[in-house]
């Protein structure tokens, strides 16, 4: 299959797949993420991948989902014709698509993160088994400062209790070092090293028969999914529909449409930033 907007490549036992707009820091348009699903169906079901490295070409990993005004006719539906239970009906396809591509697969898949990691970027990471990171990486979630919640709800799962509400809280970001030492990801290195870090990981864990790696990736899940992630994730798109139908989300899109997306940004982000 030819793909337009992730590129493959394999290295042995090891599969490399790369979101590749890099003009848009990877944000996660429908293409893509179908591309990426159909991908990384099709190399779980290829005996010769013992394992997949998900990474962004370019300056970032992934800025999130693109909502680019514009070009994003469902942003405008909502805002005009409120319609909420499209946005709850898309919330369930953009959670269960991770499940599906990610979660249940029997291939583990690293995640190799530099630059923004931010939004959806972030839960497509989280959701990934293992992660390697650049230790200037930015990893976060600040839409939850005036869009919604993530719909995934992945982030208690990933960090604990406590740091997950100041993230909630706050919509502040980690560094890769950062969420090294809160064990969120497993490993930090500088940016320069960081391809040869991932591959090595990727190498270590394909020595391990795929029968066996699939059978350990996926009783670590079921332990989860005995605490609730799934529900956990179910009640995300719930929480993160509600958020994008209140005031403060119609104000962001309102100054989105007015000033540009840019301006809706700082406004959102400005009062934030440290002085």
């Amino acid at each position: 299959m030819e793909y337009t907007a992730i590129l493959l490549e394999r290295i042995d036992k090891v599969a490399r797949v790369s979101l590749n707009r890099p003009d848009k820091m990877n944000a996660l348009s429908e293409t893509l993420m179908r591309e990426l699903q159909d991908a990384l169906l099709a190399l779980d079901d290829d005996p010769e991948v013992s394992v997949i490295i998900l990474r962004g070409a370019g300056r970032s990993f992934c800025a999130g989902y693109d909502i680019t005004p514009e070009k994003n006719d469902y942003r405008s539906q909502t805002r005009k014709n409120m319609d909420i239970t499209g946005d709850r009906k898309r919330l369930r396809r953009v959670v269960s698509r991770w499940f599906n591509a990610i979660w249940d697969l029997g291939t583990p898949v690293i995640a190799q993160v530099h630059g923004y990691c931010l939004a959806g970027g972030s839960e497509l990471a989280l959701m990934c088994d293992l992660i390697v990171a650049a230790d200037d990486a930015k990893i976060g979630h600040p839409p939850v400062r005036s869009m919604g919640v993530p719909p995934t709800n992945i982030y208690p799962y990933a960090m604990g209790l406590r740091k997950a509400k100041e993230m909630m809280l706050t919509g502040d970001t980690l560094t890769g070092a950062q969420a090294l030492e809160l064990g969120i990801v497993n490993y930090a290195c500088t940016a320069g090293e960081l391809e040869q870090t991932t591959l090595a990981l990727a190498q270590r864990i394909a020595k391990t028969p795929k029968e066996m790696l699939t059978l350990n990736k996926q009783s670590v899940n079921k332990a989860y999914e005995a605490m609730g992630i799934r529900l956990g994730a179910h009640l995300g798109v719930e929480y993160d529909t509600m958020g994008h139908f209140t005031k403060t989300a119609f104000d962001f899109w309102e100054v989105a449409e007015r000033d540009g997306l840019k301006a809706a940004l700082a406004r959102r982000d400005d009062p934030y930033k440290k002085k």
